[in-house]
């Protein structure tokens, strides 16, 4: 997921949105972090939201964070 990611940023895209939901919510923070220590200081969170929706009639957690790169 962070190869993507760094490729979207890359590629021009201004804000990557990631979201993992249930036992998925850590892999936000991996995610991140695999991009952070790639990207370095060029790359910020610039808001994020956490809460919980229902998913097939269950209710989950969810986390997403929007970073983006600096230039």
């Amino acid at each position: 997921y962070a190869l993507q990611a760094i490729l979207e940023l890359n590629k021009g895209t201004k804000q990557i949105e990631i979201t993992g939901i249930g036992e998925n919510i850590c892999k936000v923070a991996e995610v991140y972090l695999a991009m952070k220590s790639r990207l370095g200081d060029s790359l910020k969170i610039t808001s994020s939201f956490i809460g919980t929706s229902k998913n097939k009639g269950k209710k989950s957690s969810f986390l997403t964070i929007v970073i983006e790169k600096s230039i």
